[in-house]
């Protein structure tokens, strides 16, 4: 059995990976969304596996894996096991109970135990930047990635106290990439980011463009460079980038990623065929913004499917990505494209007028595409 299940998250992420005998199928949850998809998507969707597979709670979930620490990622897992402590606290069966998590807190990437505290308190004092109209705005990725330190450390204290282990195949260490695919139950595993150079880098980046940030001595344009450079270089480079194969199919995981940093890894690992890896589903790096890919990146990673999850916020999935997309692949194999909301139902503000005029031109030129809205409850047809 292997079966990509995509919840409609909001403006996040929140997958649920079905593997193993289909007589008793396994789950692994991969990143839980922000504020409000776990009381109203995550934990009805458990309860009615629940119900579905004849069990009783707790619902086990062989795995979670926290792609990484931003909020609309990490909020809603955090939701659900914050719910499990106080069932325990209360005797009562809590509704999951977890094996194992992945999981990159901030202060580990960036400091390790050492400097756990000393991190964490930097990235507090960093995220306070720009409050008041006199000091430094960092742009809004680098803000929220900072503010949700806090949140990476609660998860990190929380899977301590309920006993789950965090990180297990890396010894307790860091999820980084691995030279050799990981055997999970029926699935090969193949962890291709963060990459240990990205990791020394983004330590050298950060120490080196915090210091100056938080001088308040700088000079203002000394300051507003070192802001830039965080954002551009500090925030997606941890995130985890993973190869999932399993009955002749293949799906990767991208969480917030870069496309040319997938791609180096890509090479490294040896996985491109005359410079070109196809898989069966892609979900798409940073729900879809162009920031994080190119048309390079699409002509490199070709796939069946391409997962967008996002409702509209913050104009993602970028009206630009799917032009890139549709450049990248005029001809050759038809493909889906897959939204977690109708269009119709995106945020107010994004330009659904420029995007359906996109996919008309498409049409137009006869880019073998199709698109579909993602059915709460039902897996991704491989063969679709």
């Amino acid at each position: 059995m292997f079966e990509l299940e995509v919840l409609p998250a909001r403006h996040g992420d929140c997958l649920l990976l079905h593997y193993g005998d289909a007589a008793t199928p396994l789950t692994m949850l991969i990143d839980g969304g922000p504020s409000k998809v776990f009381k109203s998507v995550l934990r009805k969707r458990i309860r009615q596996l629940i119900s579905e597979r004849s069990l009783t709670a707790p619902f086990f979930l062989e795995r979670i894996m926290v792609s990484h620490m931003d909020q609309d990622h990490i909020k809603g897992i955090l939701d659900m096991l914050f719910e499990c402590d106080d069932a325990k606290a209360d005797h009562q069966v809590s509704l999951v109970e977890v094996k194992g998590l992945w999981h990159n807190s901030f202060s580990d990437v960036i400091g390790g135990q050492s400097r756990q505290d000393d991190v964490e308190n930097e990235a507090v004092s960093v995220a306070s930047v720009g409050r008041d109209e006199h000091s430094l705005p960092l742009h809004r990725p680098a803000q929220v990635v900072l503010q949700s330190v806090g949140e990476g450390r609660k998860l990190r204290d929380l899977a301590k106290k309920q006993h789950i282990p965090i990180n297990q195949e890396f010894q307790g260490g860091l999820v980084v990439e691995l030279p050799e695919a990981l055997a999970h139950h029926n699935l090969s595993m193949r962890f291709l980011c963060p990459g240990r150079q990205e990791l020394d880098d983004l330590r050298e980046e950060w120490d080196e463009q915090v210091r100056i940030l938080l001088d308040k001595e700088a000079d203002k344009v000394v300051r507003e460079t070192a802001a830039a450079r965080l954002d551009r270089s500090v925030f997606n480079l941890a995130s985890m980038v993973v190869l999932v194969e399993a009955e002749g199919h293949r799906l990767l995981l991208t969480g917030d990623a870069r496309g040319d940093h997938i791609t180096e890894a890509l090479v490294r690992a040896d996985l491109l065929v005359d410079g070109v890896m196809e898989v069966d589903i892609l979900k798409m790096p940073h729900h879809g913004s162009d920031r994080n890919v190119s048309v390079d990146f699409f002509r490199t990673v070709r796939a069946r499917h391409y997962v967008f999850s996002g409702d509209g916020r913050h104009e993602n999935p970028s009206v630009e990505t799917l032009e890139m997309l549709f450049d990248a692949r005029p001809e050759g194999d038809a493909y889906r494209i897959h939204w977690t909301y109708p269009i119709d139902d995106w945020k107010s503000d994004y330009p659904k007028t420029r995007l359906q005029e996109v996919l008309a031109h498409a049409v137009e030129r006869q880019v073998p595409f199709t698109t579909t809205v993602i059915e709460p409850g039902k897996s991704i047809r491989w063969k679709e």
